[in-house]
């Protein structure tokens, strides 16, 4: 990778990731919302699954960084802080796996339009990383 191209991806998620700060923290918005589409059109991420990831370990960081503060300040409500994460901790945990079913089901399943260059003769099995990311 040429180091122009890492300098402008650096950059623009730089950007990228300082406008979401201040709109999200700001109005008190999740960033994962606008993050990942973000990182996949804005930024050059090429796979969604990397810039989900990508975007919830930038949310969680901030999370905790801010966790931070709230808590010594006595505006967490711990008994209820603990129910709501461990829930969306076991409510992840299901998405992403059902993320990664249906992709599979839907590689195996997808009914392709005339002339779409990922068919092959094994229709079973997902195309080469290079289409499956939506590149030729």
């Amino acid at each position: 990778m040429a180091i122009v191209t890492i300098i402008s991806a650096l950059m623009s998620g730089a950007v990228v990731g300082a406008l979401l700060g201040l709109f999200g923290g700001g109005g008190g918005g999740g960033g994962s919302v606008l993050a990942t589409p973000l990182l996949l059109y804005v930024v050059g991420v090429k796979d969604p699954h990397v810039a989900i990831g990508t975007s919830a370990a930038a949310v969680a960081v901030n999370a905790a960084t801010n966790l931070v503060g709230h808590g010594r300040g006595g505006r967490v409500k711990w008994p209820c802080a603990t129910v709501f994460a461990a829930a969306g901790l076991l409510g992840s945990f299901m998405g992403s796996s059902l993320a990664k079913a249906v992709g599979r089901w839907h590689w195996r399943c997808r009914i392709p339009a005339r002339g779409d260059p990922t068919v092959r003769a094994n229709r079973g099995s997902p195309p080469p990383q290079s289409q499956a990311a939506g590149h030729a």
